[in-house]
């Protein structure tokens, strides 16, 4: 049941951010004139949104209609909002409109692209989308979605749900198989990467140290009186009061500014040298240093795959890219020219 606002918020988020500008200046010639409407329809809605009830977004053969925008900004709004723990605010009315018209726009713009891609790879003959087994994962999420619905839930919205759920499953799907498959990364590319970006992989300073905390500053001299280097595990298994004391101590490797800062002195210290009594707002301390690590270079085996998944992801961002601009020139669109 708690998964369903998760689902939601997928449905509604997804193509808002990198790509959804492209419907508007990606420089794609895209229709603009406005669809004959009826003679009582009026050029703006009363939220701003600038489309009136009766408007209608065409996509190829595709209709977005003002309801199919309504009950996605709907779904956005409840998936992104826990109304159980909000306190109660005052009627904003036109304010509250107004404010929200740029994520209803980003909504639409988002709308409009899912259908472009939806309609686009369906003329790619090599990808089977009418396949049943693609559907079988988002008609699984939604038979569990509907069992969260109000059970005055319309059939339409239920439709819109079904729509919305496997657009994006096929769209991911043909992602993964048509577009980012044949994604290749050459070892040059990979070793290029690396000495152009040696200023990324460079291990910084780190320390590692046995601790002790005690509670008032008379234990903590004590404590610093028969403390060595060879008996300060001990000591602070017995006595620190600090949750690392039953391991000996023990805390790090940390880099500076990883910790409060009392354990800053510790990147001053010689491995085995002790600090005197430190205050600070937990007790009082004494710290010892076990190793210190200097910053160094990090070599090629130990961060190639964390560089293959960089570029792999720019390859992949280029490849989708290019596919939302063929997309957007082959396929229609018409919009009320009050929508943006």
């Amino acid at each position: 049941m708690r998964k369903l606002p998760y689902i939601l918020s997928y449905l509604c988020c997804f193509g808002i951010g990198a790509y959804a500008w492209r419907l508007k200046s990606s420089g794609v010639a895209v229709a603009t004139e406005a669809p004959t409407l009826p003679t009582d329809a009026a050029v703006s809605s009363p939220d701003g949104s600038g489309l009136a009830n009766a408007a209608m977004i065409r996509v190829g053969n595709e209709t977005i209609t003002q309801d199919d925008i309504d009950w996605e900004f709907r779904q956005h709004i409840n998936s992104t909002v826990d109304h159980e723990v909000l306190t109660p605010i005052p009627d904003l009315g036109d304010r509250y409109n107004q404010e929200l018209v740029s994520l209803r726009r980003a909504l639409i713009g988002s709308m409009i692209e899912r259908k472009i891609l939806f309609i686009y790879l369906q003329q790619d003959h090599a990808f089977d989308f009418d396949k049943p087994s693609r559907y079988t994962v988002c008609l699984s999420q939604w038979q569990q979605a509907m069992t969260s619905l109000e059970p005055t839930t319309n059939k339409a919205n239920r439709e819109r749900m079904k729509a919305s759920l496997c657009e994006r499953s096929v769209i991911s799907q043909y992602m993964a198989e048509r577009l980012f498959a044949d994604v290749r990364l050459e070892e040059r590319e990979l070793q290029e990467y690396y000495k152009n970006h040696l200023s990324d992989f460079k291990t910084p300073e780190r320390v590692r140290i046995r601790h002790i905390l005690a509670a008032n500053e008379s234990a903590a001299k004590t404590l610093r009186a028969q403390a060595n280097q060879h008996n300060f595990e001990s000591l602070a298994r017995e006595h620190s009061i600090a949750p690392e004391g039953s391991s000996g101590g023990i805390l790090g490797p940390f880099v500076k500014g990883g910790m409060p800062a009392v354990f800053e002195v510790a990147f001053h210290l010689k491995p085995g040298e002790i600090t005197e009594t430190l205050k600070s707002n937990y007790g009082y301390h004494l710290i010892m240093l076990l190793q210190h690590y200097p910053k160094q270079q990090q070599a090629y085996p130990e961060i190639r795959s964390k560089i293959a998944a960089t570029l792999r992801k720019v390859k992949q961002e280029e490849h989708f890219s290019k596919w939302v601009e063929k997309a957007l020139a082959a396929i229609s669109v018409t919009t009320p020219k009050a929508v943006w």
